[in-house]
């Protein structure tokens, strides 16, 4: 009796780990672990900046500024309390000085390639990988329509190389609604939010990978995939396809399963107010 009892429990645990890996792809901490750091993460990175040398570069120098306009602002914010607290008053002149600090703005022009924090990735064994960006930009003439973006590298990463070193990214744009822009969007957000903490043995060593990354964070699931999960790998390959071709009809079609796959993974994650909680 004990062992029949044993069995059925051990029989709902693999129930219960299968329907998880059906539905809800492994996080992978972004950057957090060495065995992901090194080409993957190249590959996120040079999507990401389009493989732009110029954006990689403009980013590390707003970096550097900002870091040395906060050690600046918080010097000059030190000086002027030690002021006041000597004289009792404020110092009208340092204070002037502190807000045009805040008012400063970094002023180096701007590359034309885009930044892509929203990012689908596919990285084939043997296969260039090629992602999907999806930007909520609105054009400021018709904030009706957004853009998604196709990404390839023409090449494979290369592991602890300069940017420079890196293959080229080819880019092709589509402009879309902005109603499916965003859907793709929250469907990277749920993807992100319904990621288990799997055994990484768990997640297939060999074949096609698929990366979701939202900001900074990432999660990864496998071509054995099925059920929800692999319809929704399924439905973003099929959008990068259709921005690839320049088939906006295809998109169109792609709208009710869009929204079907909304439905099905609003259904996996937290209720709507804890999602807005981590996502504002």
């Amino acid at each position: 009796m004990k062992r029949n009892t044993v069995l059925v429990i051990a029989a709902l645990c693999c129930l219960t780990m299968c329907a998880q890996r059906t539905d809800r792809p492994q996080h992978v901490p972004y950057g957090g672990e060495i065995m992901y750091s090194g080409k993957i993460l190249m590959a996120m990175d040079l999507f990401s900046h389009e493989g732009s040398i110029e954006l990689y570069q403009y980013l590390e120098k707003k970096q550097e500024w900002h870091e040395k306009q906060k050690k600046r602002i918080n010097k000059l914010k030190t000086r002027i309390e030690k002021i006041e607290r000597q004289k009792k008053q404020p110092n009208e002149r340092l204070n002037n000085k502190l807000d045009l600090l805040y008012d400063e703005d970094f002023d180096q022009p701007e590359p034309e390639a885009k930044l892509h924090p929203n990012i689908f990735m596919v990285y084939p064994s043997f296969f260039q990988p090629y992602a999907l960006a999806v930007d909520t930009y609105h054009k400021m003439s018709d904030k009706s329509k957004s853009q998604i973006t196709y990404l390839h590298l023409n090449g494979f990463p290369k592991a602890d190389m300069p940017i420079k070193a890196q293959p080229s990214v080819s880019v092709t744009r589509m402009e879309v609604d902005a109603g499916v822009a965003d859907s793709l969007l929250f469907l990277l957000k749920l993807a992100n939010i319904a990621a288990t903490y799997n055994d990484p043995v768990n997640i297939g060593l060999d074949g096609t990978t698929f990366y979701f990354k939202h900001d900074a964070k990432v999660s990864r699931s496998h071509d054995d995939m099925a059920g929800n999960l692999m319809a929704l790998i399924n439905l973003f390959i099929n959008v990068c396809n259709a921005v690839k071709e320049g088939n906006r009809q295809r998109i169109d079609d792609l709208v009710p399963e869009i929204n079907r796959m909304v439905s099905v993974y609003r259904q996996i994650v937290p209720p709507d107010v804890h999602i807005d909680n981590i996502w504002d």
